[in-house]
């Protein structure tokens, strides 16, 4: 157990509290929406869902969730 919060532990300069890298918050995703949903954007259009642009977006305030974009697309 004190190896975890020691020297090779969490603790560091840059992680004085010793919070696993797991929960750090990592940096937005900058990357183009046809390249950040590829897959998902695949499985919409798989489904039936063509409009880039409303996929995208259902994408977008779904986090990414193939099935809450569904959801989305089909109330919205």
């Amino acid at each position: 157990f004190a190896s975890m919060f020691g020297p090779g532990g969490f603790t560091g300069p840059d992680n004085p509290f010793g919070v696993p890298d797991a929960f750090a918050q990592q940096p937005p995703d900058t990357r183009p929406p046809e390249e950040r949903y590829a897959e998902q954007l695949r499985q919409l259009n798989d489904m039936g869902f063509y409009e880039f642009e409303r996929n995208v977006e259902a994408l977008r305030r779904t986090g990414g969730s193939v099935q809450g974009a569904v959801e989305y697309l089909l109330t919205h």
